[in-house]
């Protein structure tokens, strides 16, 4: 039957690739072709979320361009995190239950990029594919090394102790100036490094007082010391060389920033690696976001993908978007797959075309030969992406380059490759930086392109770009630091919980002209944080300068009604001489963050698999498989699971409707989102039933959001006559600034009779008992009932029995227009039979009235019996002990109403302060 084959495809998990009439995610060539050969063999992939493409670029979406680098750096990150737990979590959760099952040996999520990382068997990913959430699909490969190539080496080292490379491009006339690299981070991708090299050891920023974690990334070996890794193991060390080598033992200079210190990650060329994890970690290295002396001044990319496998794919645009967007340059080897004239031949990412400037992509050059011609192995444009866009930007020395190598094999050697003249570009944007630590990305960028130096053929051309780079002229091109500019170094508090008092020690530098006469204040517009000592007078700050208040820590007073896992904002305002004024943003988390759960109720004759999040059931086979119990009456042994799923569901009106019950493409709709605070609390026993739990959760994951915090209790009992049904209280908060009219609430079930197989729901049939407000399901052969009572005052306003076939086996149903008509449409209590008798029913209550701040009390029962006429009496009993609980039957929360639980060391608080501290949660 069409629509029993439908659920049963979605919900089991076999793991078979199907046809779907609905548009599917797009799988890379290369991983559809290896899925299609062997579908249950394992493959590590990258799933890209489906928002990703809603949002335009993150400077843009926050307008980071108001703020300075520094000052931007804890919006954007804030941003990033969120926008990945908003629409990854659902994903990680199913992620999570077929690990459980086998099918998936690892998985992560990104913030970098809305990506999920995964190793699953291929079938899976075929299933991951037909998600509405889900875009694209790749699979993830080592990152490949630009192997360097080999023209005819010199014979020895360089006579001069300054090498042609470094002259050509202007690095010792920019030493003259002064400018080395001083203060200024440079970072790579590549191969591992020597950290042991006399050349590299001392600039390396774990041997300068900082953390080794913020300064080396091995995800693989796990090393707190820079090393090589096993495959070209001198590469690393001799692009590092390039950027910053310099021995002051014995005077020799190989680096254009020589005074810079270096970061790096171990991520090229290395088995089991993953790009994004490196990205995520320069993005970020010190873990803090209200700091960024932590953040490199440019990542150096000698790695790339071969455009006629890969093409011009997308999967690290947004992360290089993002890290750029977070200050750090991004410059890219173009290849060395030129072959003397072979056109269209840049390596991805750097063939990317969507802008002048991005991504960045470095031609190399011969620096001995006259007029400096381009090495014909380096790859040529224009871009493959559009056949017209300029590739690469710029060229740089690239031919027989003397840098450092590993000690074991002889501390110096030449290279050839667009590899080494990658991180020549990379220097100079640390040179530049040091003349103005505020210049943007694409200003940077702009001025090695527009002073370049032009070669080969005239004019711009797709061997060398705009030319060979000249960074005087960059220098004289870029932007002045010509204003101060004061911003955080370093910030020191403990992690706040709600209640605390912590104290707050910031440093403050200046990376612009000189201030005198600073002084920061710390403020506050939120009431749950109280800034006691407020400010401090910091002096002046010279150029490069430093000043802190260690001797007078700002003092930050944080409410303890504070809801767990909220993120409160603070604000530095800094003023100085000359009328300087400027905000920082600064973001504190308030105890941790909330987490979406399950648990299993299973006490008297029921067991019941519940979540915080809106979600019921998640049986083996259900819509939702995390293997849980589903609805199992009676709870004996002798009982099993009907419910394939069940889920709460509020609206307002046709448009706004929030639930996490299927939508039209048979997956949940994902609209609700654990509230902070609302991590589940589990009780046994409880104030009101031998178990119970406690949650909040809310609809801020909706296409259109109500405005809508939900506190959630469950309570089951062991003895009779209560032990037959769960109780769901839910309190429904308006957050919204404006009132809510016509709000209904209501529960989706599918009970299945039988459960699980080719027939499931053949013998379903629905119907409604008025005198107790109950709608009910049951077998057409074996005596089953399954039913959702409502128990609040009102009663049920709103039934409907549910044809499948139509509703979900077309892939129009479970659309909001519909849901919003089944909780609207009165009640009809009769089931459509005809040939295809598969159901589901809908029960709801209201409609209600909530102003701004205004609540809600609705209060259901799911119920297990063996007869029509016990269905109906536990219905019954179960709103007598609503009642019995609650006191009084009403629809609005008294606000003077609370349950303190206090002493009970499982849940030390009161219920209606953690649900709404302005309104409890009973009546």
């Amino acid at each position: 039957m069409i629509e029993t084959s439908l659920k049963i495809l979605f919900a089991t998990l076999i793991l078979f690739a199907a046809t779907m009439p609905i548009e599917a995610a797009t799988i890379n060539i290369r991983l559809q072709e290896k899925i299609d050969a062997n579908p249950m063999q394992f493959y590590s992939a990258y799933i890209v979320m489906a928002d990703n493409s809603v949002e335009p670029k993150l400077a843009q979406s926050l307008g980071l361009d108001l703020y300075t680098r520094e000052a931007g750096h804890a919006i954007a990150v804030k941003h990033l995190k969120d926008k990945a737990k908003a629409s990854q979590t659902d994903l990680l959760e199913y992620l999570g239950a077929q690990s459980a099952l086998g099918h998936v040996s690892s998985y992560k999520g990104y913030w970098i990029d809305n990506v999920v990382g995964v190793t699953a068997k291929g079938s899976l990913l075929g299933e991951i594919s037909r998600r509405s959430d889900v875009e694209a699909i790749y699979e993830i490969e080592n990152a490949p090394l630009i192997v360097p190539v080999k023209p005819p080496s010199p014979s020895s080292a360089p006579a001069e102790s300054l090498t042609s490379a470094l002259k050509v491009i202007g690095a010792d006339s920019m030493w003259a100036l002064g400018y080395t690299g001083e203060g200024r981070i440079v970072c790579s991708f590549d191969t591992g490094i020597d950290g042991t090299h006399p050349a590299l050891s001392g600039s390396w920023r774990g041997n300068n007082g900082y953390s080794w974690e913020e300064s080396w990334f091995d995800p693989v070996f796990g090393d707190s010391v820079p090393h090589t890794t096993p495959i070209r193991p001198q590469h690393g060390t001799h692009t590092m060389g390039i950027m910053v080598g310099h021995d002051d033992a014995t005077g020799d200079t190989v680096g254009v920033a020589p005074a810079a210190q270096w970061i790096s990650a171990a991520v090229v060329d290395v088995a089991g690696q993953r790009l994004l994890e490196a990205f995520e970690w320069a993005a970020d290295p010190d873990g803090n976001p209200n700091t960024v002396t932590d953040v490199p001044d440019v990542v150096s990319h000698s790695w790339g993908y071969r455009n006629t496998d890969s093409g011009c794919e997308d999967v690290f645009w947004g992360a290089i978007d993002n890290l750029e967007a977070l200050g750090a340059v991004c410059i890219f080897a173009a290849g060395n797959d030129g072959g003397g004239s072979t056109q269209q031949s840049i390596r991805n990412p750097a063939n990317r075309a969507s802008s002048p400037y991005n991504t960045f992509a470095v031609g190399m050059i011969d620096p001995t030969e006259p007029g400096f011609p381009v090495f014909y192995q380096s790859s040529r444009g224009p871009s493959d992406c559009d056949g017209v866009s300029l590739k690469p930007q710029v060229a740089a020395p690239g031919v027989n380059i003397w840098s450092t190598v590993p000690v074991i094999n002889g501390s110096y050697n030449y290279n050839t490759g667009t590899s080494m003249a990658c991180p020549h570009v990379a220097a100079a944007v640390a040179l530049l930086r040091q003349y103005n630590p505020n210049a943007p990305v694409d200003s940077i960028k702009k001025a090695l392109m527009e002073t370049a130096i032009d070669i080969e053929e005239p004019g711009v051309d797709f061997t060398s770009g705009k030319g060979l780079i000249y960074i005087p002229a960059a220098l004289e091109a870029l932007a002045p630091n010509n204003a101060p500019n004061v911003f955080i170094s370093t910030i020191t508090n403990q992690l706040p919980d709600p209640g605390d008092i912590i104290e707050i020690t910031v440093s403050l530098s200046n990376s612009g002209l000189g201030l005198a006469d600073v002084i920061a204040t710390l403020r506050s517009e939120n009431p749950d944080a109280v800034v006691t000592d407020s400010s401090f007078f910091f002096g002046n700050i010279s150029m490069g300068g430093e000043a802190n208040n260690d001797g007078s820590p700002f003092e930050v007073i944080f409410d303890v009604a504070i809801i767990s896992g909220t993120d409160i904002s603070l604000t530095l305002h800094i003023t100085g001489s000359d009328s300087y004024a400027k905000d920082i943003p600064l973001v504190f988390t308030v105890g941790e963050k909330a987490v979406r759960s399950t648990f299993v109720h299973d006490i008297g004759n029921v067991s019941f698999g519940a979540s915080n999040y809106g979600i019921y059931g998640f049986a083996h086979l259900s819509v939702v498989d995390l293997e849980l119990p589903g609805f199992t009456w009676p709870n004996d042994g002798s009982g099993e699971n009907n419910l394939f799923e069940m889920g709460l569901l509020i609206a307002a009106d046709e448009n706004h409707v929030s639930d996490n019950v299927r939508n039209p493409i048979y997956q949940p709709d994902n609209d609700f989102e654990v509230s902070p605070g609302g991590d589940l609390q589990f009780l046994e026993p409880g104030p009101d039933a031998d178990e119970e739990s406690f949650s909040i959760f809310d609809d801020s994951r909706a296409e259109h959001p109500i405005g809508v915090r939900i506190s959630q209790r469950t309570l089951a009992f062991a003895d009779s006559p209560h032990d037959d049904y769960i109780m769901i209280i839910y309190g429904i908060k308006n957050t919204a600034s404006q009132p809510v009219e016509n709000l209904v609430a209501g529960i989706l079930t599918d009970w299945d009779w039988p459960y699980g197989g080719d027939y499931a729901g053949s013998r379903d049939r629905v119907d409604f008992e008025a005198s107790t407000n109950v709608g009910y399901m049951y077998s057409k052969d074996d005596p089953e009932y399954r039913g959702v009572a409502v128990l609040s005052n009102g009663g049920a306003t709103s039934f409907r029995a549910i044809k499948n076939s139509s509703y979900t086996g077309d892939n129009d149903g479970g659309t909001d227009r519909e849901k919003w008509e089944f909780m609207t449409g009165g009640i009809i209590d009769t089931s459509n039979y005809l040939s295809l008798p598969d159901h589901s029913c809908l029960i709801a209550t209201g409609p209600f009235n909530l102003a701004p701040d205004g609540s809600v009390e609705v209060a259901f029962a799911v119920i297990g019996a063996s007869s029509v006429i016990d269905l109906i009496s536990t219905a019954g009993q179960a709103r007598e002990k609503y009642v019995e609980i609650v006191g009084a039957v009403g629809d609005t929360i008294p606000p003077s109403f609370t349950i303190n639980l206090l002493p009970n060391p499982v849940l030390p608080f009161e219920l209606d302060v953690l649900a709404f501290p302005s309104e409890p949660l009973l009546s």
